[in-house]
């Protein structure tokens, strides 16, 4: 007679095959899934290799592969059979991986098993959001992944990630996700207030979110691409959540900027993607993407939309360097942004813009202060009453658009002398103290300058008198496209635009006969200095061929 042991080891045995029976059979499972016919997220993942972890192991070196053309990464080796779990979840034959897609509630997730300690890798993809569905459920059932990925679910991650904005700064502004149907947390609102508004409005009784209580040690890697999270979503206590975080993919969402990473986050994540989203370099918040210990994932995807640029975004790094260079060659109390980048063999270039209005300035500062190439320079509403420091020390700079708006210039005499006005696009001299120009300097700008864009001399004290209305007057007419503000180009006392003034009303007969005499006579000086010329030159042709002489000038050459 077989003993009782043997008799539990048979039955335990027989249980075993009848249950891989019923696998085998089913009309909706399989114990082989081929994996290309897997719901499977294709983004960017990653791999470990070595011994299986047992659970509380610190695993502390990892194997990362990374396929740049968006592809899961499996290795086959180990994981070629998947086992379904019911119409949402499959799991490797190994119990390693979880992939669950198109889950709606937490009733389509599989009962917890025993053998769910092992998985260290989830992956979630369409995830619609319930109040009974958050990221927490899984943490319940696979409490020892190493990877999460919760992708294509925009509703479900902004839920979670406002709950941790709400948990940790609760008077934050969320409104950017009103698109998603959330309820916005007014920046007004008290925190006790706000975190009420949140819990008795979206997180019902039953709720997973468990505030302070939730963290997630494990995870090491979190995937929340193809989100749709903008900036402000995306809550810089995420570490809280995930202290042990090392990698965070974050691409193809609508961000722009992370906002203030705390020191003590960047020290612990050393991998990041950002591809494919409309990043915003000009702003301090993703310097940090160029600090040693970071490495970009994807690297050659993840560009700048601003600066603006010329035909396609630039590169990320590249962009960012170049504005630290603009930055660290400021060395004056002023602003100096890019305002415009360019690529030109392989090289990014920049329009930089230096802002020193409202600064106190009663000079223009040294040029060794400001960034080379400075293409826009502003001096708006300072104390600044001449222009002979531009004139003699900005040659070399490159300076294309210069502001210097409510200021004192009285005088443009040394631009004359300065062939920086052959060169420049816009220069604005709004509300100075001009009362004259040289029109000659103005008509020989507008006929040799091919860069102009705009001159604005409005809000000046302009004298008008018969020469104002017979040349400066003449000269706004002619060039009106280029003149801002031209009906605000006035007469000092009158106001009149000196666009309309009339001559009859500014010169009298005598003025306007001697102005005529004046070009009567030139015209006549004219006509001889031609004849004299012309007469000189037949004479010329005539005694060569006669007498085979050359003119005296044309021997001595």
């Amino acid at each position: 007679m077989m003993s009782t042991v043997v008799k539990f080891k048979i039955f335990i045995v027989i249980g075993l095959i009848l249950c891989n029976m019923k696998l085998s059979n089913s009309g909706t499972t399989s114990s082989e899934i081929p994996l290309d016919s897997l719901p499977l997220w294709h983004n960017n993942e990653f791999v470990y290799s070595g011994q299986k972890s047992t659970i509380g192991e610190e695993r502390d070196e990892w194997d990362f592969d990374f396929d740049l053309n968006n592809n899961l990464q499996i290795d086959t080796k180990n994981h070629v059979n998947w086992i379904q779990l019911n119409d949402f979840c499959w799991i490797d034959e190994n119990f390693e991986i979880i992939n669950c897609s198109g889950l709606i509630s937490k009733f389509d997730l599989p009962p917890i098993q025993s053998n769910f300690n092992s998985v260290r890798k989830g992956i979630f993809s369409k995830v619609t959001a319930n109040q009974d569905l958050g990221v927490q459920e899984f943490f319940k059932i696979w409490p020892h992944l190493e990877s999460l990925s919760v992708v294509e679910s925009p509703a479900m991650t902004q839920q979670f990630l406002r709950n941790i904005w709400a948990e940790y700064a609760p008077n934050y502004d969320f409104s950017e996700s009103n698109s998603l149907g959330i309820e916005s947390i007014n920046k007004s609102s008290s925190p006790s207030s706000s975190r009420e508004k949140l819990r008795t409005s979206d997180w019902t009784e039953g709720s997973s979110w468990k505030g302070r209580n939730f963290v997630w040690h494990s995870v090491r890697y979190l995937n929340f691409s193809a989100n749709e999270l903008h900036s402000k979503s995306f809550p810089y206590t995420l570490m809280k959540v995930f202290p042990n975080l090392i990698l965070l993919d974050l691409s193809k969402n609508n961000i722009t900027t992370l906002g203030n990473i705390p020191q003590q986050s960047l020290n612990q994540l050393h991998f990041i993607d950002l591809s494919q989203n409309p990043l915003d370099c000009t702003s301090d918040d993703l310097e940090w993407v160029d600090r040693p210990n970071i490495t970009l994932i994807n690297l050659n995807l993840t560009f700048c939309n601003k600066p603006p640029h010329q035909n396609k975004p630039k590169p990320i790094l590249q962009t960012i360097r170049l504005i630290k260079k603009v930055k660290s060659e400021c060395r004056v109390n002023c602003s100096c942004v890019i305002d415009y980048i360019w690529e030109q063999d392989k090289v990014i270039h920049s329009k930089t813009a230096v802002n020193c209005s409202s600064r106190g300035f009663t000079d223009f500062p040294d040029p060794e202060t400001l960034p080379k190439p400075t293409d826009t320079l502003y001096l708006n509403n300072n104390e600044i009453h001449s222009i002979a420091k531009f004139v003699n020390t900005y040659e070399d700079l490159g300076i294309r658009n210069l502001y210097l708006e409510n200021n004192g210039i009285s005088d443009l005499n040394l631009l004359e002398t300065f062939d920086w006005i052959y060169s420049f696009q816009v220069l604005s001299l709004r509300n100075n103290n001009l009362t004259e120009v040289p029109t000659h300097m103005l008509e020989n700008i507008m006929r040799e300058n091919n860069w102009i864009y705009l001159i604005d001399l409005s809000l000046n004290d302009w004298k008008c008198d018969c020469r104002t209305v017979s040349t400066f007057k003449v000269w706004l007419l002619q060039y009106a496209k280029f003149i801002k503000n031209i009906e605000e180009v006035q007469c000092e006392r009158t106001k009149n635009q000196i666009r309309y003034l009339k001559n009859e009303d500014w010169c009298s007969e005598d003025e306007v006969s001697q102005i005529i005499e004046l070009l009567d006579l030139f015209s006549i000086f004219l006509a001889c200095c031609i004849f004299i010329v012309i007469t000189k030159v037949l004479y010329d042709y005539w005694n060569f061929k006669r007498n085979g002489k050359v003119p005296w000038l044309v021997s001595k050459m």
